[in-house]
């Protein structure tokens, strides 16, 4: 199942269960591209980095008229863990891209140029 997300102006898009998008700190809204049958919720949500990770878990419900939920051949559905799953995934896709943006901006300064005398009193 191809679905995808409009963020900051750009559409990013995957057949498996999370995508992840690299952010500065700073609010963001995105929307949930439908899946053909399928209806995502939050279709729509705005989220806040703030140097930590960020996770948001969308879970797509099968459309009610037709689009039914499906069995396997052995008897269960099979739409249930294909939901848990792609939630768990984006929750931990975004958890990744948070930690990767936090750890970037804390990396270390670069030593002052030689000759320059830093003093801890005013």
């Amino acid at each position: 199942m191809h679905w995808t997300i409009l963020l900051n102006g750009s559409t990013f898009g995957s057949t498996s269960a999370g995508i992840v998008v690299p952010l500065s700190n700073g609010s963001y809204a995105f929307v949930v591209g439908g899946v053909q049958g399928f209806s995502p919720t939050p279709p729509s949500d705005s989220i806040l980095v703030n140097g930590s990770n960020v996770a948001v878990s969308v879970v797509f419900s099968a459309d009610s008229g037709g689009g039914g939920t499906g069995t396997s051949a052995l008897g269960g559905s099979w739409l249930e863990p294909v939901l848990v799953t792609l939630g768990v995934g984006i929750l931990l896709v975004m958890a990744v891209a948070a930690f990767l943006q936090w750890r970037r901006s804390k990396q270390p300064s670069p030593p002052p140029p030689a000759g320059v005398r830093i003093s801890g009193r005013p």
